[in-house]
């Protein structure tokens, strides 16, 4: 007895079967299939979340107090630095889902596609008739 065994997709296959997720604030990703990518844009979006959180640099150099051993965190310039320690503590510290899930005006469903989760939506049972 022979078993087939359906062909295995190429990653380069599978990625043009992903499905495109949105900006929700902008066109700019209008296109975007990574929700990762997305993430790293639409922080940019929620700047004003982190205005009293993430003080204003002097230095292109800074370290993550909320990482265990310290992360080292760098930019081109104190104000790169600064962005890039809210983008780092956006997604490595979740604080990203946090503003969003603070943002009435998203589409439903929007946080569960981002973060790659299940949707809550109920299922609709189908009987055959």
């Amino acid at each position: 007895n022979r078993v087939d065994t359906p062909a295995l997709t190429s990653p380069k296959e599978k990625k043009n079967t992903k499905k495109v997720i949105k900006c929700p604030k902008c066109k700019d990703f209008d296109k975007n299939k990574d929700s990762n990518n997305l993430k790293l844009h639409i922080f940019h979006h929620y700047l004003d979340f982190w205005e009293d959180k993430v003080a204003k640099m002097t230095k292109n150099d800074t370290v993550c107090d909320k990482c265990s051993p310290l992360k080292r965190i760098v930019g081109a310039n104190p104000e790169g630095c600064r962005t890039a320690l809210i983008c780092h503590r956006a997604i490595q510290h979740e604080e990203l889902r946090t503003v969003l899930e603070n943002d009435k005006e998203l589409p439903e469903g929007f946080i569960e596609e981002l973060f790659g989760e299940v949707s809550v939506k109920p299922l609709k049972v189908m009987h055959a008739g």
